[in-house]
């Protein structure tokens, strides 16, 4: 087996074969081959260590057959070929019939800038980065807030703020009426936004895109569900990871990959800065 490599193509390097790149085909030594997990409902995760540093392929797979194709994958090592192609998009050849894309990740880093006070989704491409940079770039002391946020119905809480009004489902813009608890950004904005039924079903509604006021949402997008006069709105549970952290002047805080990862199927990461300005900058590397 140790004499044996695994080749991996992304179909790209056949639109345009005179300029291949290094994330378009790869064949790596079975001894560096580490392991492999899902990565999401539709991807796989295998995770290489070579030479030249860490590096992923990503495989794209038919809906929730992770354990098939990890299956094929181990019984593909033990072929008699000295290569073998787990998944050859160039020539559609595959150990699997459920694999239908490759990606190959030699190195990525994804940097953002907090600039604001206001809570900050953070746009990340995965949700197993190995660490992550945040650099204070004020003049002086800021604190952060890290945390995840639920984006699954089975996982929320109550806001305790209560529509004040009736909106039927729509496949348009929806302003809705609240009161009862004074309704914010912090809370809503760019939120998943849930009810109880009478059965006690939590569903999705639509997703809140302004807060104009205190006592008014909108939803760009239109509503799932109907929502009746004095249904209690939920969103998606939240939890931290860090809550006040004071980031000295000039000082950067490292976190560790168990510091930073998080299952990006149903969770969305966001960072708050107490400077108003935000004056934080994230690099996360892979």
């Amino acid at each position: 087996m140790n004499h044996k490599f695994l080749l991996f193509t992304t179909g790209e390097g056949s639109l345009d074969p005179l300029n291949w790149s290094s994330d378009e085909a790869a064949l790596y030594s079975t001894s560096e081959l580490k392991g492999m997990k899902p990565a999401s409902s539709r991807t796989i995760d295998l995770f290489f260590e070579t030479t030249y540093g860490k590096e992923v392929v990503t495989l794209g797979i038919k809906n929730s057959t992770h354990v098939e194709v990890m299956k094929s994958i181990t019984t593909s090592l033990n072929s008699n070929s000295t290569t073998v192609s787990i998944a050859d998009v160039d020539n559609s050849t595959f150990c699997s019939p459920y694999i239908v894309s490759v990606k190959i990740t030699s190195q990525e880093t994804h940097c953002q800038k907090l600039i604001d006070d206001d809570k900050t989704k953070l746009n990340l491409a995965r949700s197993n980065y190995s660490s992550c940079m945040i650099a204070n770039t004020d003049s002086s002391d800021i604190s952060l807030d890290l945390y995840i946020a639920s984006q699954v119905s089975t996982d929320t809480t109550s806001t305790t703020v209560l529509a004040a009004e009736t909106e039927a489902v729509s496949a348009s813009s929806v302003t809705l009426t609240v009161d009862t608890v004074n309704a914010t950004a912090d809370v809503f904005l760019d939120e998943r936004v849930y009810i109880t039924k009478a059965n006690g079903q939590v569903v999705f509604v639509g997703v809140c895109t302004g807060v104009t006021n205190v006592t008014t949402l909108v939803f760009a997008g239109g509503l799932e569900h109907v929502i009746t006069n004095n249904d209690i709105l939920r969103t998606g549970a939240r939890y931290n990871s860090l809550k006040g952290v004071v980031i000295p002047t000039g000082a950067t805080l490292k976190l560790e990959s168990n510091e930073i990862s998080f299952d990006k199927s149903i969770h969305t990461l966001y960072a708050m800065s107490s400077h108003s300005s935000g004056l934080l900058t994230f690099t996360f590397n892979y």
